[in-house]
């Protein structure tokens, strides 16, 4: 990779050769020192051995991969995959059958939420399973039963691996003969199970264990995530703390204002302007809107900005992405509630990547492949008719696609799609916003909410939502006048999460009135955020 210059924490990074974990702040090219450092174990490998690279989303996973492979550089038995494809495709399809006696030959991994009627009615009669918490506390009864009808659920897939792993020898013994080290990213945003995984990878399977992350950007506390894992790592006495916190991709007016956030006398760096703006609007949050479309014009005219899709509006709430939906005069796409991705399910992630397929020149037909063997058993003789059927997909023409890409999933999964997946997938399918999200030729706004924001950046940032009692949000508490905060650390990390996505440029936005979630007119005082004495010197106020 000599296209790139280390810093020295970066190198101090890769060089080191045990157990560690990297605290690494937004910007500050942790997937290029991950890579990096995988780069330079693998090579001293032999070609039976790899590493374990675990990463958020598929996404993440493809890029490290690539980053990884770059140059015709060799990957040897080398994983990069997320978590839930970890566990089946290298502890649950190929040992689930030494710890559990009737297993069906072919084995699909279906979400709670997303069971037919006939096994949802299975389930209740046979086990009284009327919860996720009652799946979760009676795993291994539940899945032995339905892993003979070749079911596991996704929900438990930590559990299911965890008590695998400790139950059988071959799988131990594969793991430790196979791979030398287990990298795992967003650590931050590990679940229990998944770090009871990684301990018992390390400390029992005695694997290298490197993992990197950013306690302020903790935002998955709502389903299960605890930034205290990582926390328990950096002071454990097996473990090596690092840092790389030097942001290289935001401008120092904005590194200055996302650090003081936390830490109001932190070190500023020293700089000539300032691009971090609150501008306060007088209306509701359709004057917003207006504001925002006469910013956009001015940053394209003055070409501090040359293409929308450079530009971000990030919302707190869902509720919020409708004020722009179709008024925005910019060209824009609105990242609104896909019901495909929502649901959670291999089957509804398959149809969404093969919109994906259909739409995007970066999907390459590989990642179609990986992704169904990452959540299904499939023959080699299966492997080569799936590929041709998803292939042709890009050829069919458009009246067609509906029905083409349902046939497609419908022979991936050997059965039909439930009417919830049917109605999941029409409902995309059919939309012109929708399919716009897909499309990467759309030259575009992006408006989406400040969590799937996390991982991108853009030149220029529109942050909204900025209101007391709506972020930080809170709640009314009877006969207490001090403000109750639900969980302030995570707003304040979500907060941060939106200021750092700007590269160049941050508008932090407000009104003197606001819309609730009835639709009326309320005051819109400004956030708590907003308050903070510490950062008034760090940005231009503007109504």
């Amino acid at each position: 990779m000599s296209d790139f210059t280390f810093t020295d924490e970066q190198i101090d990074a890769i060089n080191y050769a045990k157990n560690m974990v990297i605290t690494a702040c937004p910007g500050s090219g942790k997937t290029t020192v991950i890579a990096e450092k995988i780069r330079k174990e693998i090579d001293s490998l032999r070609d039976y051995q790899g590493v374990i690279g675990i990463t958020f989303t598929v996404k993440a996973s493809s890029e490290l991969k690539k980053r990884v492979k770059k140059g015709g550089f060799r990957i040897k038995n080398s994983f990069f995959g997320t978590i839930d494809h970890f566990c089946l495709s290298e502890i649950i399809y190929p040992f689930c059958r030494r710890v559990f006696s009737s297993v069906s030959d072919s084995i699909e991994c279906v979400s709670y939420y997303e069971l037919d009627d006939t096994t949802k009615v299975e389930l209740t009669n046979t086990f009284s399973c009327i919860s996720i918490e009652y799946l979760k506390d009676n795993f291994q009864p539940i899945s032995e039963y339905f892993l003979s009808k070749g079911i596991v659920f996704l929900e438990v897939l930590g559990l299911l691996a965890l008590h695998i792993l400790e139950n059988s020898t071959s799988c131990r013994k594969y793991i430790n003969s196979r791979y030398k080290s287990v990298y795992i990213d967003e650590y931050q945003d590990s679940s229990l199970e998944q770090h009871h995984l990684f301990s018992k990878l390390v400390n029992e399977l005695s694997l290298k264990g490197v993992v990197v992350g950013d306690i302020n950007q903790s935002i998955y506390a709502w389903r299960g995530s605890n930034s205290q894992y990582i926390a328990d790592l950096i002071s454990a006495t097996n473990f090596q703390h690092f840092t790389v916190n030097i942001n290289h991709r935001c401008h120092p007016s904005i590194i200055n204002y996302s650090k003081a956030l936390y830490n109001p006398k932190t070190d500023l760096i020293a700089v000539d302007d300032i691009r971090i703006y609150h501008i306060h609007v007088d209306g509701t949050q359709k004057d917003i809107v207006n504001r925002i479309d006469s910013i956009i014009e001015k940053l394209l005219e003055k070409k501090y900005i040359t293409s929308v899709e450079d530009i971000a509006i990030l919302v707190r709430n869902n509720a919020t992405l409708e004020y722009f939906q179709g008024i925005l005069k910019h060209p824009h796409v609105v990242y609104n509630e896909n019901p495909l991705l929502s649901k959670n399910s291999f089957v509804t992630k398959l149809l969404s990547l093969l919109i994906s397929y259909r739409f995007s020149s970066k999907i390459l037909i590989t990642e179609v492949i990986e992704f169904i063997r990452s959540f299904k058993t499939l023959k080699p003789s299966e492997v080569g008719a799936i590929r041709k059927l998803v292939s042709s997909i890009r050829d069919t023409a458009q009246e067609n696609l509906s029905s083409h890409i349902v046939k497609v999933a419908e022979t991936t999964i050997v059965r039909s799609l439930t009417e919830t997946e049917f109605e999941a997938f029409t409902k995309v399918i059919g939309d012109d916003n929708f399919i716009k999200q897909y499309n990467d030729d759309d030259k575009s706004v992006q408006i989406m909410t400040l969590h799937k924001a996390k991982g991108l950046e853009f030149k220029a940032v529109f942050h909204l939502d900025l209101y007391d009692w709506i972020f930080p949000a809170r709640e009314f508490i009877s006969g207490s006048y001090e403000p109750h905060f639900k969980d302030y650390a995570q707003d304040l990390n979500l907060h941060y999460v939106g200021v750092t996505r700007a590269e160049e440029y941050c508008f932090l936005l407000s009104s003197s009135y606001r819309y609730n979630r009835y639709n009326e007119v309320k005051q819109g005082k400004t956030s708590q955020f907003l308050s903070l004495e510490s950062l008034r010197e760090l940005r231009h106020s503007h109504n």
